[in-house]
């Protein structure tokens, strides 16, 4: 079974992407390896080979992913606030 792993576009620089993996480290791909509509926010899906390298000619957009973490990063803000009203904090922005 081959495996896959997600990739966040952070930054284009030139002929470069600088990508992000689901712990936040930082990747610098060239853009010749990646899909030809590699843009800033987009995610990518990339299968893994058997001796764990990303194996760049197979990534894909996957726009399920991005849609799936930019509803849990609006739901964050609403949630923090759910637990602060529960605890009884208050809220100084509000």
């Amino acid at each position: 079974m081959s495996k896959e792993r997600h990739y966040a576009v952070d930054q284009i620089k030139g002929a470069v992407a600088v990508l992000l993996d689901e712990e936040q480290h930082q990747i610098v791909v060239p853009l010749t390896r990646l899909p030809r509509s590699s843009k800033n926010g987009i995610v990518l899906t990339v299968p893994i080979d058997e001796t764990g390298t990303p194996d760049w000619s197979g990534a894909a957009i996957d726009e399920a992913e991005a849609n799936r973490r930019s509803q849990a990063t609006e739901k964050e803000p609403q949630e923090l606030s759910q637990q602060d009203s529960a605890q009884g904090e208050s809220n100084p922005f509000d």
